[in-house]
């Protein structure tokens, strides 16, 4: 269906994102794309592309194909050994990706914040510079040392990316939405938090709304939010709300199979999911030392739109809130605020 519309459409350029892994997934039925990228690697999806990040390296490079250049952010050392070997192996080039001071009219705009949007940027702008090259014939090596052209620039400056380092500002509170899901996004959606609430300057009651499905350890991921010292903690199944006998509205959450998600069927097992996530948040607060003051509040909602009632309902100063562990929880919670401003 995605190449019927490219077809129909007749586009210029498709940027096509691989599903999960690279050696066996279908976007392969491209052989011959101008150019292929790789973001920063890390520990995901491993029970379909292995447990170490040199056998997720390994799947990831499945992308490479003969005499098509290949472009990748720094890895670390194991994942790059590999990398470079699989590159080898397929007789294509790899190339790391500049840091954006590189080029000269640095430091430039970009819409996106945190450290990690620095790094896919600078990917974004080789993948470009590989097109200009293929397409219009440009210099690959002048385009590298040149500064920035305008539209490039005017790219960088005006990109958005719902639900990744994203703040959305309500009547009743501020929202820190980003669908981090790894060890390696969840650190960086922690730097990026507590680095935005710093240049507010001012004291707010702080409330982590927190989810991760099924494959991944609630325990490993927040690990690193348990230095933001929440005043309260929400753990939140990432459903928009319980359908209603002749609720017609509630489609999304009911229709079978919807990606959505998917346990709305089941909310018996979602309750034991959410007490997971209670007893690993109470384990490691009492695990660290420097949080040996009084817990924060703990509170466990079967809906999202009943948290964001929560939220809506707090009597104290106007709170932030970090919405993260899980794509599904912050699409949810992006729907109903967007639902709620139009409604105002």
């Amino acid at each position: 269906m995605m190449f019927y519309v490219f077809v129909h459409e007749q586009i210029d350029v498709a940027i096509v994102e691989v599903g999960i892994g690279g050696e066996h997934d279908c976007t392969n039925v491209i052989k011959t794309p101008i150019v292929c990228g790789i973001t920063s690697l890390g520990l995901d999806h491993v029970k379909l592309l292995g447990n170490t990040i040199e056998q997720i390296a390994w799947q990831k490079a499945g992308i490479f194909k003969p005499d098509v250049p290949a472009v990748t952010v720094p890895q670390v050392s194991e994942a790059m050994r590999v990398l470079n070997e699989r590159a080898e192996e397929r007789h294509c080039s790899l190339e790391i990706a500049p840091p954006l001071n590189h080029y000269p009219n640095y430091p430039f705009q970009l819409s996106l914040a945190g450290d990690v949007q620095e790094i896919n940027a600078s990917l974004a702008i080789e993948l470009v510079f590989h097109w200009l090259h293929a397409r219009e014939g440009q210099s690959y090596d002048k385009l590298r040392a040149a500064p920035l052209n305008e539209k490039i620039l005017q790219g960088l400056a005006s990109c958005r990316w719902s639900g990744r380092n994203e703040i959305v500002d309500t009547p009743s509170a501020t929202y820190y939405v980003d669908g981090a899901h790894t060890i390696e996004s969840i650190e960086q959606c922690k730097n990026w938090f507590t680095n935005s609430l710093s240049k507010q300057n001012k004291s707010e009651r702080l409330i982590l709304l927190f989810y991760c499905s099924n494959d991944r350890q609630p325990d490993v991921l927040l690990q690193p939010l348990m230095k933001c010292k929440f005043d309260s903690v929400a753990f939140c199944s990432p459903i928009t709300s319980l359908p209603t006998i002749n609720d017609k509205n509630s489609q999304t959450d009911t229709k079978p199979g919807n990606d959505q998600w998917r346990a709305t069927a089941n909310i018996v097992s979602e309750i034991g999911r959410l007490s997971l996530h209670v007893a690993a948040f109470e384990k490691l607060w009492l695990s660290t030392i420097e949080n040996q003051t009084t817990i924060p509040s703990i509170h466990c909602f079967h809906t999202v739109s009943q948290a964001i009632a929560w939220i809506d309902d707090s009597k104290s100063s106007k709170p932030s809130v970090l919405v993260t562990g899980s794509l599904y929880l912050v699409g949810a919670v992006l729907k109903l605020l967007d639902k709620n401003d139009s409604n105002m």
